[in-house]
Order: C-alpha cells, then sequence, then structure tokens
C-alpha cells in the first residue's frame, strides 16, 4: 500500500512526485513508455538525435524560473543559444530577446532529476482504476497491479477521462477538455541547409515549425531537422498514410530553400494528444482522493505542467493534513 500512486512520468508527474516524496510520502511513479518525459523527449536515429516533442521551454514564473537555473547549473538544461525568425510567406522576419531552454544532454534529462531517488515503473501503462476498501487499485497491462491512498494522473485530459469511474467528481472535468494531435517530422537532409535561422515559426502551410537540431547545445553535428505540423492540419490529416504526410511536410519545408537539397531519411512521429484545446485555467484539481496534473490545466506549456505538480502536490498534502 502506497500513500501515493502517480501515473504520468511527464514534467507535471515528475514535478509532484519530487515535491510530495520531498515531505517524506511513500509514493511510487509510474508510466507507459520505456522512458519518464512524456512529450520531454527525444530519439536517436542513424547517429541524429531529435528533440521530438517538447523543442525547448521557457521560464516565467519565479519558482520555475528558480528550478530551471537550478538545472542549468547541475548539467539537466542548457540555454539555446540559437537564430530565430518568423517565416510569413513571403520572408523572414528574426527573433529576438526570448530565452530558449533545453534538457541536457535530451530533452527528458530535467524529469529524470526530479524523479531521483523516486520509485519509478516504467513500461506499466494503466488500464484499470477502481475505489475499494478505501485505497485505489490500479491495474496495469502487463499484469502487475498496485494500491494506494490517493492517486494523481498525470497524463492528457482524455486519456484521463477514460480511467476516472464515471460517478468520480472528476470524471466530468477531464471528459469536457480535449486535445489536439500534433505530426513531427524527423528529417536527415543530404547536406547542410545554408539557412541563417535554427528556429523558424511558420504562419503559412501545414507547417508551425522547424529547427535545426545541430544547433542546440550538446547535440551531435549533422543535418538533423525537426519539422512541426500545425494542430489543425494534423487534425485533418489523423488517418492520412504515414508516408504521404511526411512527403507534404518535406515539400513544405524545401519551397523556402534556395538550393537543391533533398531528404537522405525521414521518420514520422504523431502525438495523438499533442496540444490542449481547452484551457481551464485551474493549474491543479483535487478530489475524492484524486488529484489531475497537466499542462491542459492551465497554460499548455513546460513551466505550466511544472507548475501544476507543484500545486497539486500542495493541495495534497493539505488534504493529507486535514484528513489527519
Amino acid at each position: 500500500m502506497k500513500d501515493i500512486a502517480i501515473v504520468g512520468a511527464g514534467m507535471a508527474g515528475a514535478s509532484c512526485a519530487a515535491q510530495l516524496a520531498s515531505a517524506g510520502l511513500d509514493i511510487a511513479v509510474y508510466d507507459a513508455a520505456p522512458e519518464v518525459g512524456g512529450r520531454m523527449t527525444s530519439r536517436f536515429l542513424d547517429g541524429h538525435q531529435f528533440d521530438h516533442g517538447t523543442q525547448y521551454f521557457t521560464a516565467r514564473h519565479p519558482a520555475f524560473a528558480a528550478c530551471v537555473d537550478d538545472w542549468v547549473a547541475q548539467g539537466h538544461a542548457a540555454l539555446w543559444q540559437g537564430r530565430f525568425a518568423s517565416w510569413n510567406g513571403q520572408g523572414f522576419c528574426p527573433h529576438q530577446g526570448t530565452s530558449r531552454i533545453i534538457g541536457q544532454p535530451d530533452m527528458g534529462a530535467p524529469c529524470r532529476a526530479l524523479l531521483r531517488g523516486v520509485p519509478t515503473h516504467t513500461g506499466h501503462r494503466l488500464t484499470g482504476l477502481a475505489w475499494q476498501d478505501r485505497a485505489w487499485q490500479l491495474i496495469f497491462d502487463n499484469g502487475e497491479a498496485a494500491l494506494a491512498r490517493y492517486v494523481v494522473l498525470a497524463m492528457p485530459a482524455c486519456r484521463a477521462a477514460e480511467l476516472i469511474p464515471p460517478n468520480h467528481p472528476l470524471h466530468r472535468l477531464a471528459a469536457a477538455s480535449s486535445m489536439t494531435p500534433c505530426f513531427m517530422l524527423m528529417m536527415e537532409t543530404d547536406r547542410e541547409i545554408a539557412l541563417p535561422f535554427d528556429g523558424i515559426f511558420v504562419s503559412e502551410g501545414p507547417l508551425s515549425w522547424a529547427a535545426r537540431e545541430s544547433s542546440k547545445p550538446g547535440r551531435p553535428p549533422g543535418n538533423g531537422w525537426v519539422i512541426q505540423a500545425t494542430a489543425a492540419w494534423s487534425a485533418l490529416h489523423i488517418d492520412d498514410r504515414v508516408e504521404l504526410i511526411a512527403a507534404t511536410l518535406q515539400k513544405s519545408f524545401f519551397q523556402w530553400l534556395h538550393e537543391d537539397v533533398s531528404a537522405r531519411g525521414a521518420t514520422l512521429h504523431r502525438w495523438l494528444h499533442g496540444r490542449a484545446t481547452t484551457v481551464l485555467g485551474q493549474v491543479a484539481v483535487s478530489a475524492g482522493h484524486m488529484g489531475l496534473a497537466g499542462d491542459w490545466l492551465d497554460n499548455g506549456r513546460v513551466e505550466g505542467a511544472w507548475l501544476s505538480g507543484r500545486r497539486l502536490a500542495d493541495q495534497i498534502l493539505s488534504d493529507l493534513t486535514v484528513t489527519n
């Protein structure tokens, strides 16, 4: 029997776990993926490293900024001093002044830092959740089970809605929220592209972002790019063949270039729950021995996920104090 089971080892779950563990509670973290990080993740393909989820994050809230400073000091994060611009369909407009942070040596490093010392079980996809005998019973797809007095679901709202019992007070809130898909293309070009920018925001066609991966600190050299489609275009083409999606995104990217460049290899990742479409502005919610945390509750950013996890941990500690 654990005090608290946290399902989801992305930024929200990791932040919540770190706060609760520091208070001395007996907790365990579970995640369906083989590694922690959620959408803060990187992949290695043919010698290239691709941040195929979260591209970077910023720190505006003082508490999160202080945490980021600690990550940078400990080598878990670094400032991406790239060259940034917007493409409006006719030309580029350079961006100045925003401090963009990446995980080091990969995007999942900050989550791993938060979870250091916390019992964490990857490869555990939650398939059943029931309240019985004053405890939550958790059933996972690998046949394992767990018991906890309190459960935290740090996952996309639609996934949480599938698991929360229909009569639970948080079910309606999770079911009323929605997230849109997002396509990420990891592409290697046959030679270096002469674009004078490393990160490009796009306001035309199917693309929303493009990033030169080798421009990020600590990343291996090479000609790798991550191309991100817009949420609207991804949703419209969610059932298209992977090869067709990849070809369309490549063509849209290459049309900017005034040089003969082609792709040597490309891999598409489809995030089915990439972006929140309904931001509730509640940061975190708890009721009935259950808590919900995630960027979808507030501002949709990494900072929002971290704040959500911290705020939920505070709520849980307050609830436990009242109960005791």
